[in-house]
């Protein structure tokens, strides 16, 4: 992440229900430059969100949020698990915006090395291990438990299962949680493109006319996927088209940007970033000049 600073950013996180057992803990910033990740659009701001999930005495966090929004996270947090109580943390993807608050969370709750997880299998270019791991011991050789469970999927109770999705369309290592019984998918960095004009909480988009033109989303898609325009982009259009025909997620949560709620609002939304990813193959978005300049 990088130009971050504290400057103009509220700790306050707000929280909002979304299903039953699911809890969206959001801070926002302004996008002003000051995000790396998203295009600058003054007297805008985007949600980052972390993911409360519960079911009986179970609870699992979905990415941390921002360390600016920590204090805001805990006390949203405080209020629904109590400090002291079990948790466990599933990250998708090693970003600092998804991982950056373990060491805080492990400072109020109960959590084993085991009770962090991620997708897929250990790779020596990201630092999940490090991340996940008890400060101070992360994967070093001789430790007794591993920093960090991977899992293709897990019960978060007997009845309720989470599935654990790999994009294609990803820039690191980047795992989506499906929430079975909720129907909710966690889209960690796609479909990020809803921005708002509020400085705190959290939009969610309900209304299917309620859809920013091609344009503004291809602005969110590049600004982290900077290499898509004029790249072949098919493989990753296919790919979200199996994904969401096979789920049929009634709710998209991503880890920035709005909440999606709704089948024909989730429709309407993936139809729009498979148009711009298309379009971005055949050229309309032109090549990035980074591709193109020799000194670069």
């Amino acid at each position: 992440m990088t130009g971050i600073s504290l400057a103009g950013i509220s700790e306050e996180a707000a929280a909002t229900e979304l299903a039953p057992g699911v809890v969206a803990v959001s801070g926002a910033v302004p996008l002003d430059g000051i995000a790396s990740w998203a295009p600058v659009l003054p007297e805008r701001y985007q949600a980052n969100t972390a993911y409360l999930l519960t079911e009986g005495d179970e609870h699992l966090l979905i990415d941390t949020g921002l360390r600016v929004h920590w204090a805001g996270i805990r006390r949203r947090l405080e209020e629904r698990v109590a400090p002291g109580s079990r948790i466990k943390v599933f990250m998708t993807r090693p970003e600092p915006d998804a991982v950056g608050n373990i060491e805080k969370v492990r400072e109020v709750y109960l959590m084993d090395d085991t009770d962090v997880m991620s997708g897929g299998s250990d790779t020596p270019f990201d630092f999940f291990a490090t991340a996940g791991g008890r400060k101070g011991t992360g994967d070093a050789e001789g430790s007794a438990t591993p920093a960090i469970l991977r899992t293709t999927g897990f019960d978060l109770s007997p009845d309720r299962a989470v599935r654990i999705i790999v994009p294609k369309l990803r820039f690191l290592p980047s795992y989506w949680p499906f929430d079975v019984r909720t129907r909710t998918l966690f889209t960690s960095d796609v479909f990020t493109h809803v921005d708002q004009a509020e400085p705190s909480g959290l939009r969610v988009v309900r209304d299917p006319a309620e859809l920013p033109e091609d344009e503004h989303i291809a602005r969110h898609l590049f600004s982290k996927f900077w290499w898509l325009p004029g790249a072949t982009t098919a493989e990753f259009v296919d790919d979200l088209r199996t994904i969401f025909a096979g789920l049929r997620p009634e709710r998209v949560a991503p880890g920035y940007g709005a909440v999606l709620e709704g089948r024909e609002v989730v429709d309407r939304h993936v139809e729009a970033v498979l148009r711009v990813l298309v379009d971005a193959q055949q050229g309309r978005y032109g090549i990035p000049s980074i591709l193109t300049d020799a000194s670069a």
